[in-house]
């Protein structure tokens, strides 16, 4: 049932039988709604969208009880203080839910519970989730707040302090997005993340790291990670052997990357506006790599640059954004027209055509994102 933008303050108050074949109740954008419909009525109920109920300001205690809901939407509920235990829920999102402070350790009453968004809130812990695969708390500035006040944030006492629910091997956590929380280079434990051997995607951007000593390498599993917009890193410890996709752009402190070449499997690089790289070790040796954005480093030395666009002409297909003035000499056919077309050499055996590389230099104005306005081939 689809009541979205409704101006309803409460939903059924005299409703006395239950709706037995209700599974589905949309009632975001409802602005007067400030109480859910008691759940009892709705037995067979699977997912409740309340996505922008800015009144609201309670979730009704029966949903305790409730055995058959698994996704409920809050997002945007920002007078909403506090939630009851929720058992049967697969999904939660109560992200930018602004006046929810402590996700509740009854919240691990969830036992189903796979996804918790909780973006933006002003929550100052990572609730015990026994079976979570996805935990979102981007732009969750007050983590710290918890913690011994005594202590200053680059102190031990002030590492993550990660749930042991998530730690019990096997962990079941894939992804862990912590973009903009404030977060500093002391903020984790290698003990804590070292033990999320199941984690393949890795959320870290917009936070003050500078000297990251995180060990990635504990991290068996993870595929993905997001390092942009840290403007204050300037090294990492290392890099995860398995990483198929680093994204380090805007990282205008960086200077060098850990040597690539550890990471065999690597498929995409994104560095743009790393405006102090200078060199990124091992990068021409890696023969999976598909596509490098390292647009506006222009630290990066010729020698360097052409090893790197040498390496991926020799490589699988793919794609390099690198910023230089001119073609390298073993480019074999040059025109400095706006179009060029060229016939194929014949080859004797068919079989050991590869393929070919093309170059085109080209300038962009806009925000110095050359990418975006890349030549069409």
């Amino acid at each position: 049932m689809d009541m979205q933008y409704s101006n309803l303050k409460r939903l059924w108050a005299d409703q006395q039988r239950p709706l037995k074949d209700l599974k589905y109740l949309d009632l975001s954008h409802s602005l007067q709604l400030t109480d859910t419909p008691e759940f009892s009525l709705l037995p067979n109920l699977e997912k409740l969208l309340l996505v922008n109920c800015k009144s609201l300001v309670r979730v009704h205690n029966s949903i305790e009880n409730h055995r058959k809901l698994i996704l409920l939407n809050l997002k945007d509920c920002t007078k909403l203080g506090d939630l009851d235990k929720l058992k049967s829920l697969e999904i939660l999102i109560i992200s930018g839910c602004s006046q929810l402070k402590r996700l509740d350790d009854d919240l691990g009453q969830m036992e189903s519970s796979k996804t918790l968004k909780a973006d933006h809130t002003a929550t100052t812990q990572i609730p015990r989730l026994k079976k979570l695969e996805v935990i979102s708390l981007e732009g969750c500035k007050e983590l710290l707040k918890d913690r011994d006040q005594t202590h200053s944030v680059g102190s031990p006492q002030a590492a993550l302090s990660i749930p042991p629910s998530l730690l019990n091997r096997p962990s079941c956590l894939k992804t862990l997005r912590l973009g903009f929380c404030n977060l500093s280079d002391d903020f984790f434990s290698n003990d804590d993340l070292g033990s999320l051997s199941c984690l393949e995607e890795l959320d870290l951007q917009g936070n003050n790291f500078r000297s990251l000593q995180m060990d990635f390498v504990g991290l068996s599993s993870l595929q993905i990670l997001k390092m942009d917009g840290c403007s204050e890193l300037q090294s990492m410890f290392s890099l995860p052997k398995k990483l198929r996709s680093f994204h380090a752009s805007n990282c205008t402190m960086l200077e060098r990357t850990q040597d690539l070449s550890e990471c065999s499997v690597l498929q995409s690089l994104h560095l743009t506006n790393c405006f102090n790289l200078v060199e990124t070790p091992g990068l021409h040796k890696l023969k999976k790599v598909g596509v490098i954005h390292m647009e506006m480093c222009n630290r990066i030395s010729a020698t360097h640059r052409e090893r790197i666009m040498q390496g991926l002409a020799v490589g699988d297909n793919g794609e390099i954004f690198i910023p230089g003035s001119s073609l390298p000499n073993w480019v074999s056919v040059k025109n400095e027209m706006h179009s060029i077309s060229f016939i194929v050499p014949e080859t004797l055996n068919p079989a050991d055509l590869v393929g070919f590389t093309l170059w085109a230099p080209y300038v962009s104005q806009q925000n110095d994102v050359m990418s975006e306005y890349s030549p069409k081939i």
